[in-house]
């Protein structure tokens, strides 16, 4: 053969090869950088240089050194080589299953993008639709909801990325501390701390058959018969001027809650015919039953049995619901326990059911029959092991949490899960089961969504609060949906602070410009995306209240003064600052009074007193863009209120008009405490000393001496009203209830 036959083979040798390198590299998995050949090259290169070829001789030492290295690469080059031929030729034969694919998701493997969908229903609820029409709609939606979750085509994704970004935070937590605690100075490089972009789920693979935001659902899904969305085809939430508690029957006060229609725990509880309280000293709960003002315990149940201590409980209907915790163990971690009890004889309260979730208590909700409950489960980075799933995954109702319920924040730099579980009260059954490695610093729910919100740190500016993460969940009958996610700048309050109205997403928040405090309105659209923002309010003041009433939105800021801003949100695209009133002190609580009016529960910073004590307002607001201060009270000596540190300690009756709340101060030598009950009085316009005083005035109508020392005392102390009659419940100590005509005591047990 002469050379340039030989040049020819060689030519058409390397086309081959490089043709088949392209198709290796379209067809085949990814070789490892480290064994590609550019890479082998140049670590060839990069081999020291023995003795001998230092000083410029050739000796057998540096060919040994050299064969020691490129001969495990060439070999192991090899075998990927001929492992990609082989999966290539094995795509390429005609009938081939590509990674053992069921017939659908072959069908969806063929579809181009990275999100693939497939409108085809599964098999199950292909077969339900063969049976009853009424019957197979709804069998074959829940067939769909359950297949919605899975993803078989990945095993070990969420898992695996779970594990990823702990081991990840783990490795950059050891290198950014030493071991006593102080922050070294190579600090690890910014692009290891963007903003969380999106989280990953096995359920991003298909179209959810439910569409919160509009109400509707996707292709070949049908709606339940007993779906029916509000007026203009969503799901609105209808949020009136004045909220109450969850839907009752008969004359009496419900827990103070964020939304109406979703009912929260708490320390004390009514149904207007029994009181059930929790006292912490003894970990039980007591069953009072009451009636004209008259009480007598009937009942008790002994937390002990179910759990190692308590927080809050919930009566719904002729069910107890009791929340509480399993302190941790050395071969158990810390678990939320949930207690069902049938009291139909609230004589004999009977154990129903319980189920554990991990972590720590944060909140529960009841809507719709449906009990949603919300822990925090903090990882142990040091015992993280990969295959040993649950080192790294939360429990909830007895197994780790399912892999396709799993949701990992990309990006994220959290060593928590927000762990959430839904529980039909009505059947006993589980419904669903969710862990979020995010943060939950603050918890807001609405009628149809779950709102997360976490202050990030800010590790370039090894700043607290300059960033918070949204993430929106919705919900159905204990169904839990990913719905979206996003960021603000800055950090909320409260839940308060969130209102989700016809769709949209208003909030208040405080951050920072150029090192300066400022205030903010944002209105976001149901993917949690920006619709219009008023920024630079009340420099060098942060927000202390926000109460959204509607079309209308108030909240407040302090540093020296009480501004109380109102903003009409009438249009989400174009929101109009009304005005704000400059006035002493400041409201760390507002809460609708009526149609015309707001209360405002704070601090006055303008008095004689050492210390700022406790301040009523009430607001006119009967014209946002002139709201005004129409009266005032200063509770002198007082300087602590229950509800500016639990919302639900406010008891409000609207029928009546009256308010209370336990009120903490110290003197000298000790510390009291009382409940006090107020009712808002309007003063005709022909009164001369009205004029000068205002348009009304606070009439305190009890002041009520509690047992106990100042803020333990008060944050104990709940008060509501049945029929005629207001109760006030200090946890383990006694009751003292007293007539609503002139509040006189009518039977008291507290010592």
């Amino acid at each position: 053969m002469d050379n340039k036959e030989m040049e020819n083979n060689v030519s058409g040798n390397e086309g081959e090869l490089a043709e088949m390198e392209k198709q290796i590299r379209d067809a085949a998995p990814e070789i490892p950088e480290s064994l590609k050949p550019d890479n082998i090259e140049a670590r060839l290169k990069a081999l020291p240089e023995s003795p001998e070829n230092r000083s410029g001789e050739r000796g057998s030492g540096g060919a040994s050194s050299v064969r020691r290295f490129v001969y495990p690469l060439l070999a192991a080059a090899s075998l990927f080589l001929v492992f990609g031929i082989g999966l290539f030729v094995g795509k390429s034969a005609p009938g081939r299953n590509p990674a053992g694919l069921n017939g659908a998701a072959q069908e969806a493997a063929s579809v181009p993008g990275d999100r693939q969908q497939s409108d085809a229903l599964p098999a199950e609820a292909t077969e339900a639709a063969a049976g009853d029409a009424s019957a197979a709609d709804l069998s074959a939606l829940e067939a769909e909801n359950d297949a919605l979750f899975a993803d078989t085509s990945i095993p070990g994704k969420n898992y695996e990325k779970a594990y990823d970004l702990l081991a990840a935070y783990k490795e950059s937590y050891s290198h950014d501390y030493v071991d006593n605690g102080y922050w070294i100075e190579d600090a690890i490089p910014e692009e290891e701390y963007l903003p969380a972009e999106s989280f990953v789920m096995t359920e991003e693979a298909a179209a959810d058959s439910f569409d919160a935001a509009n109400g509707s659902f996707a292709t070949g899904a049908s709606a339940p018969a007993d779906y029916a969305p509000a007026s203009g085809g969503s799901m609105q939430n209808r949020q009136a001027a004045t909220p109450s508690a969850a839907p009752k029957e008969g004359d009496y006060t419900d827990t103070n809650v964020r939304t109406e229609g979703v009912a929260e725990g708490d320390i004390v509880k009514t149904d207007g015919k029994y009181i059930y309280e929790y006292d912490e000293r003894t970990e039980r709960i007591r069953i009072y039953q009451i009636g004209k003002g008259d009480f007598e315990q009937v009942g008790s149940v002994n937390l002990f049995k179910d759990m190692d201590y308590g927080r809050e409980l919930f009566i719904s209907g002729d069910q107890l619901v009791i929340l509480g915790g399993v302190e941790a163990s050395r071969k158990e971690r810390e678990k939320v326990c949930v207690a069902l009890y049938d009291v139909t004889d609230r004589t004999k309260p009977k154990f129903m059911t319980s189920f554990m979730q991990d972590g720590y208590y944060h909140s529960a909700r009841i809507t719709d029959g449906i009990l949603y409950t919300f822990s925090t489960y903090a990882v142990n980075l040091e015992n993280i092991a990969k295959e040993m799933h649950s080192t790294y995954i939360p429990e909830a109702f007895g197994d780790l949490v399912p892999e396709d319920r799993v949701m990992v924040q990309e990006d994220s730099r959290n060593s928590s899960y927000f762990v959430i579980t839904s529980f039909d009260l009505e059947t006993g059954e589980e419904v669903d089961a969710k862990a979020l490695l995010a943060g939950g610093d603050t918890l807001y729910v609405s009628t149809q969504s779950i709102f997360l919100a976490d202050v990030v740190y800010d590790w370039n500016t090894w700043s607290y609060g300059t960033t918070t993460e949204l993430v929106k969940l919705s919900y159905r009958k204990g169904r839990i949906r990913r719905a979206a996610e996003g960021t603000i700048p800055g950090y909320l309050k409260d839940q308060y602070s969130l209102d989700e109205y016809n769709g949209y997403l208003r909030l208040v928040c405080t951050y920072q410009d150029d090192y300066e405090d400022y205030n903010a309105l944002y209105i976001l659209d149901d993917e949690l995306e920006r619709v219009s923002v008023i920024r630079k309010l009340a420099e060098g003041e942060t927000v202390r209240s926000v109460r959204f009433m509607g079309d209308t939105g108030y909240f407040v800021t302090f540093r020296e003064t009480d501004p109380l801003f109102s903003v009409d949100l009438s249009d989400p695209e174009n929101p109009e600052l009304l005005g704000y009133l400059k006035i002493p002190g400041f409201s760390a609580y507002l809460h609708p009074y009526d149609a015309d009016h707001l209360l405002g529960i704070g601090y006055d910073t303008d008095g004689p007193s050492w210390e700022d004590e406790i301040k009523l307002s009430m607001f006119d607001v009967s014209d946002p863009s002139d709201v005004k201060e129409v009266c005032t009270k200063v509770l002198r000596g007082y300087y602590g209120a229950s509800v500016l540190e639990n919302s639900r300690a406010f008891m409000f009756d609207q029928e009546r008009g009256v308010f209370g709340f336990s009120v903490s101060g110290e003197g000298w030598e000790d510390e009291y405490s009382e409940y006090v009950v107020f009712r808002f009085e309007e003063i005709g316009e022909e009164s001369a000393r009205e004029a000068l005083r205002g348009k009304g005035s606070f009439k305190r109508l009890l002041s009520y001496e509690l047992p106990g020392d100042g803020d333990e005392s008060a944050m104990d102390t709940r008060g509501m009203i049945a029929e005629d009659y207001l109760y006030i419940v200090k946890t383990g100590v006694g009751i003292a209830s007293f007539d609503t005509g002139g509040y006189g005591l009518v039977k008291e047990t507290m010592q």
